[in-house]
């Protein structure tokens, strides 16, 4: 699993890969991105995201997170959003000995500048842990 984040024009781009190595497929129900102030953690800014949203409980560990359904972006304060990733469970629900890339934009017109955020890319599949891997984006005054 692999993300990375760039910044094309001023405009932020997160390319998440999944790889499965082995023979045996794995189906993946779920995937997101969390974005949120570096400086606070996942759970906090999940829930600070999903706190207006009734059909979503909230979350006590990551794996709360992951076990949700969000059908569409969620946007919250100071550029916090939950953006769900259908690429990955509805176009390529199980993965065998490939791997599967998708790009996803971030709207960096709701971060703040000159502030750290976490990007955090999550996957899960039924009676398997989820698994997460994180990156990090600044905009800078002059992008």
């Amino acid at each position: 699993m692999v993300l990375v984040v760039s910044v094309d024009n001023g405009h932020p781009i997160v390319r998440t890969t999944v790889e499965n190595k082995g023979l045996k497929r794995k189906r993946i129900d779920n995937a997101i991105l969390l974005v949120g102030p570096e400086s606070e953690s996942p759970i906090d800014t999940y829930n600070i995201i999903v706190g207006a949203e009734s059909r979503i409980n909230p979350a006590k560990c990551t794996n709360d997170m992951t076990r949700q359904s969000v059908p569409n972006p969620i946007h919250g304060e100071q550029g916090r959003s939950l953006i769900p990733l259908p690429f990955y469970y509805s176009e390529n629900i199980d993965i065998a000995d490939e791997v599967v890339s998708y790009s996803a934009p971030i709207d960096g017109t709701r971060l703040e500048k000159e502030v750290p955020y976490s990007i955090r890319f999550f996957i899960s599949g039924e009676h398997r842990l989820h698994r997460s891997t994180h990156d990090c984006l600044i905009i800078n005054n002059d992008q």
